[in-house]
């Protein structure tokens, strides 16, 4: 039953044990509807049942196997649209305007909620690290990862002299409440510095700023497909001077600058601008108007 079950045609016991034969593989015993065969040693890849079938398939020959006229197949209906393939067009696109990826580890320090960033401590999510005991929590903020990155250049006088630096970065952030763990993806973008590089034929010193912020966010909305949302003014404990874009409470960005008390703190002096995309409600909007 088993063989006409996974080759799709019928074979009497007769027709089998002929090709047992013609293999080589002694029958050990014999039931109404199963037989115990013996293997040859030179068949060292026959291990179970299944492979006694293809063997006797084998030999029975492919070419004897009729042809169904029928197609069948399974049907994956999968995610509309496919959450990768957004991400990398974003990062593409991102990138082509002259903004560049970073990539951070969720871990990081408590310490700096309490010094730095202020953050309620109850809703942070602390692990025990044993590798890194500093690195003791998961991050509640994206900005942390920025701003790290941007100091780790700027002490350094990396990308150019005019410190100018456009950094972007999807990660996850967690918190939570009431005992419950929240979990959230967000792409991240962090501006700062002198809008154009110093030449010979440009004098322009004017700084990265609100406007650029913006347009950055209002392009990747536009990239996603979203329109027919809000806008109004944004400010947190983080951010000042900033806006949002939502859609009634629902918000799919917001974007501002890093209030200079922070960024003090980890010894930047120059204004940082940011934006922060909450993805998971970008995705799920996006999949309705694509």
């Amino acid at each position: 039953h088993k063989i006409n079950e996974l080759i799709g045609i019928t074979f009497t016991p007769d027709q089998v044990k002929k090709v047992l034969q013609l293999l080589d593989m002694g029958i050990v015993s014999e039931e109404q509807d199963a037989l115990t065969v013996s293997i040859p040693t030179n068949k060292t890849d026959v291990l179970r049942e299944v492979d006694v079938i293809e063997e006797i398939f084998r030999i029975h020959g492919l070419n004897e196997i009729p042809i169904d006229n029928r197609l069948s197949y399974s049907y994956n209906p999968g995610v509309y649209p496919d959450p990768t393939s957004v991400k990398s067009d974003i990062a593409k696109l991102l990138a082509a305007i002259g903004l560049n990826e970073i990539m951070s580890v969720s871990l990081t320090q408590s310490s700096f909620f309490e010094k730095s960033l202020p953050f309620p401590q109850d809703q942070l999510v602390f692990i025990n690290n044993t590798g890194n005991i500093h690195l003791d929590i998961m991050r509640p903020t994206m900005l942390i990862s920025g701003l790290e990155a941007l100091v780790y250049n700027l002490n350094r006088q990396q990308h150019n002299q005019q410190n100018q630096f456009r950094f972007f970065e999807f990660g996850r952030i967690y918190s939570q409440n009431d005992g419950k763990i929240e979990e959230k993806d967000q792409l991240a973008i962090f501006l700062t510095g002198q809008r154009w590089p110093e030449s010979w034929n440009n004098t322009d010193k004017s700084k990265l700023g609100f406007g650029d912020i913006k347009s950055i966010v209002e392009y990747v909305l536009k990239k996603t497909g979203l329109h027919g949302f809000q806008e109004s003014s944004f400010n947190n404990t983080h951010i000042s001077d900033g806006l949002q874009w939502h859609r009634g409470p629902m918000v799919l960005a917001y974007a501002g600058k890093i209030k200079s008390s922070i960024s003090r703190k980890f010894d930047i002096k120059q204004e940082v601008w940011t934006a922060i995309f909450e993805w998971n409600q970008i995705l799920k909007l996006a999949g309705k108007q694509l």
